[in-house]
């Protein structure tokens, strides 16, 4: 092979390599004669707006017309400063399709010629296709503006904090809740605007999220004016340097529940007092009605006999009362501690408790379901059961057999229990009022009862965070009443 054959040889190798890269990267390239205005196309650059290729050449203006609008004054100035200061430029725009639609690119150039009068006589370049990568750039450029005015607008205050917890980012709401503003947050501390009594409770917090990766916490802070609030944070771990939080302030609805928490301790106690206190010249009443009664025997006629009947025993119903109210006052604050229990065992308690009640009305119980383990204080359960079920017996038509299903459901979130019987039943715009203290549907001489029960009923269930209803279609339908308890973590199931 001679020299000539060698050099044209090692001509088209190289030719062939650079039409495979070209194929391979997906990049056109195009050739301007600047001292006589001929752009040169190649076939991947029409191709990339949806020409078929011509090789076509056209003019300077020609390629300004195919640019979007607002990418004209950026594309012409890159194109100037290397035309005038020689500087190799790099611009992305969008060129419009022959669909009339409109796709981005990223054109590089450079002079490759100049005369001798140091004119440029001819620049080339490359344009690159990067429609899908520019997209996404501009999807996540949304994303990004629309996260930042929610941060910036969000009613709670968020914040990012680095490894020692300090302020790397606030929103406005966190600086209306402290009072500082944004630049001063960035020099401080998240545990160190804590009330200091807190502040314990706030490393604790802080550690869990490093250990756990998530936390809430309520504790106190001190705003700028020094006052002290309460706030509600929560907080995730981002990476072991960076923690996303969330405060909000606490403080009315804690100032709320601590008056309302004071206004039930002096109700409870009121009327623990007056129940408790009443009782005594009640006992008095009886007794002396009894002595009354005993010596005036003989003198007394059956309408006074009557009469003073009448008066023992409503002191006796008073003295039920005020026992039932001492009971709904004591619910929840003889601090008996929640226990593992075996709900069937309760049940099974209960109806032994119940027994005579059954026999005497020849009831029957029937059982079914799954009776789970519940994490209660133990003597409120029972009094709950015993409560409901004593009044299925008790809640009957004369003659009537009562006949009662006690049923137990599982699922991933609450237990149910339900007691339901063939009952004188409950007039739907009536049952509201049955969980109400001293409200009665029937009178004293129809139904034994003191109208506290279901009150009580209420009062436990609640307290355990479950929630009680009745279910009856009207009167001689039957009741149904359910009630429901939170499923503690990793709580088992007895058949």
């Amino acid at each position: 092979m001679n020299e000539r054959q060698r050099i044209e040889q090692d001509l088209r190798q190289s030719e062939e390599r650079y039409r495979l890269a070209q194929e391979a990267t997906g990049i056109g390239v195009w050739d301007w004669d600047v001292l006589n205005d001929h752009l040169y196309w190649d076939d991947r650059m029409w191709a990339m707006i949806g020409y078929p290729p011509d090789n076509r050449c056209m003019s300077y203006t020609d390629w300004h017309s195919m640019l979007h609008p607002d990418d004209i004054a950026g594309a012409e100035e890159e194109v100037q400063k290397q035309l005038h200061l020689g500087q190799g430029f790099i611009i992305e725009f969008r060129l419009r399709t022959r669909d009339g639609g409109w796709r981005w690119v990223q054109g590089r150039g450079k002079v490759v010629t100049r005369t001798d009068d140091g004119a440029p006589g001819r620049m080339m370049g490359t344009h690159t296709d990067i429609h899908e990568r520019k997209q996404t750039e501009l999807k996540l450029q949304q994303n990004e503006q629309r996260f930042k005015s929610y941060i910036e607008h969000a009613p709670y205050g968020i914040f990012l904090a680095d490894a020692t917890g300090n302020y790397t980012l606030v929103n406005r709401k966190a600086s209306e809740i402290t009072g500082y503003t944004v630049e001063e947050l960035l020099n401080m501390s998240a545990i160190g605007l804590v009330f200091e009594e807190d502040r314990q409770q706030a490393f604790e917090h802080f550690k869990k999220v490093q250990q756990e990766g998530y936390a809430e916490a309520e504790m106190r802070f001190i705003n700028k004016k020094g006052e002290t609030r309460h706030k509600r944070v929560v907080a995730t771990k981002l990476s072991d340097d960076e923690f996303l939080g969330f405060n909000e302030d606490i403080t009315e609805r804690k100032l709320a529940e601590e008056e309302l928490a004071r206004s039930n301790d002096e109700l409870e106690q009121f009327a623990y007092v007056v129940s408790h206190d009443l009782r005594q010249p009640l006992r008095m009443v009886s007794s002396y009605m009894q002595l009354l009664e005993k010596q005036l025997d003989k003198h007394l006629d059956s309408e006074t006999r009557q009469m003073m009947h009448f008066a023992a025993d409503g002191a006796k119903r008073m003295n039920q009362m005020l026992v039932s109210l001492l009971e709904y006052s004591r619910v929840g604050k003889k601090n008996e501690a929640a226990e593992k229990l075996s709900s069937r065992v309760i049940l099974d308690e209960v109806l032994l408790f119940l027994r005579p009640a059954i026999d005497e009305a020849e009831a029957r119980i029937d059982i079914s379901g799954d009776w789970p383990q519940i994490d209660v204080p133990r003597d409120e359960f029972t009094r709950l059961l015993q409560n409901l079920i004593d009044n299925a017996i008790k809640y009957r038509a004369a003659g009537q057999v009562p006949k009662i299903t006690v049923e137990a459901t599982v699922s991933d979130r609450e237990y149910q229990f339900c007691i339901e019987d063939n009952g004188i039943g409950i007039d739907p715009e009536q049952q509201t009022r049955l969980f109400k203290v001293f409200q009665r549907l029937h009178t004293h001489e129809q139904y034994q009862g003191t109208g506290i029960g279901l009150a009580i009923c209420r009062k436990i269930v609640e307290r355990s965070g479950g929630r009680i209803w009745i279910e009856s279609p009207g009167a001689g339908s039957g009741s149904r009443f359910c009630l429901t308890l939170p499923v503690p973590t990793a709580a088992g199931v007895q058949a």
